[in-house]
């Protein structure tokens, strides 16, 4: 898929082999992995309907992938280094603002990124499961 990022990363994690990665963020993830110069690991990118469903993603998740819909979303980690540490260092890096989602889940240690938002969104999910959103990190 990328020099970095195989297939058996990104389709849907329930085995139904659902893979259709919008080529632009998976272009940009690339990117940012260069430039981060470490490895990411991606936890979560396309999701079939069902899949989502039943891991709790909204219905309008742009980790959905489907032959008419594709996926613009990444959950991601880096070994050896906290959300917030990644996520300073994306806010630094992508200044044209391509990943207008972008999430926090700390007690996981782990990003969302997406460029499906229509606006800068920013939220950090707490050990409970609520959402706050925020201007920074």
């Amino acid at each position: 898929m990328s020099d970095d990022f195989s297939l058996d990363e990104l389709w849907c994690k329930c085995g139904c082999g659902a893979c259709n990665i919008h080529p632009e963020s998976l272009f940009q993830l690339q990117r940012f992995r260069s430039f981060l110069g470490r490895p990411i690991t991606i936890n979560s990118a396309c999701r079939c309907i069902k899949h989502n469903r039943s891991v709790g993603g909204s219905l309008w998740s742009t980790h959905r992938s489907t032959a008419s819909i594709q996926c613009t979303a990444y959950d991601a980690k880096v070994k050896d280094m906290s959300c917030l540490e990644i996520m300073e260092i994306l806010e630094k890096h992508d200044k044209k603002e391509f990943w207008k989602g972008r999430g926090l889940y700390p007690h996981e240690n782990f990003i969302h990124i997406d460029s499906g938002h229509s606006k800068m969104t920013r939220w950090i999910r707490d050990a409970t499961g609520k959402y706050e959103y925020v201007d920074k990190f």
